[in-house]
């Protein structure tokens, strides 16, 4: 049985053999490797997330929705691990190339503004990963299990 996180939320629609569950954002949203397949919800508190339905949910159900722990690590490698390495290697390149054409404190300030365009690509290569992840290369999450049905609405013609 493989690791994975899991969080609640409730069916918005059916899409066949995907359904799009309404999620409280948590703090496992920010490195999730869904996150691509994500979409922005109502509210700065909610998420849209397309998943496996293969429970049979339906719209108005409360559903738990599992991902890999392995895909939640390499999304968390992607967006924090890249930038991070970005900003050292440019401020390194950037040092040891403006200190060996230039002069020594040239080479310390270069070394501000490598960093700095260093992380920026970092951060534009892991966005890249991500879509191109979201794309097809990551599995869709799954809804495990309906936490409790729909609430029966009673309509007008219900009480002719």
């Amino acid at each position: 049985m493989s690791v994975r996180f899991e969080e609640s939320g409730t069916v918005v629609e059916v899409r066949g053999s995907t359904a799009l569950v309404r999620l409280e954002r948590s703090s496992s949203c920010t490195g999730c490797a869904s996150a691509g397949q994500c979409h922005a919800g109502r509210g700065e508190s909610e998420r849209l997330l397309e998943a496996r339905n293969e429970v049979g949910a339906v719209a108005g159900d409360a559903v738990r929705v599992a991902v890999s722990a392995g895909a939640a690590v390499k999304a968390t490698a992607r967006n924090y691990l890249l930038p991070v390495a970005g900003l050292l290697i440019g401020a390194g390149a950037a040092q040891l190339l403006a200190g060996a054409l230039l002069s020594a404190a040239a080479g310390a300030n270069a070394a501000g503004f490598g960093g700095i365009a260093g992380a920026i690509l970092g951060v534009l290569l892991g966005r890249r990963l991500g879509r191109r992840a979201a794309a097809g290369a990551a599995p869709l999450p799954k809804i495990t299990r309906i936490a409790a049905p729909r609430a029966h609405v009673d309509s007008p013609s219900d009480h002719s």
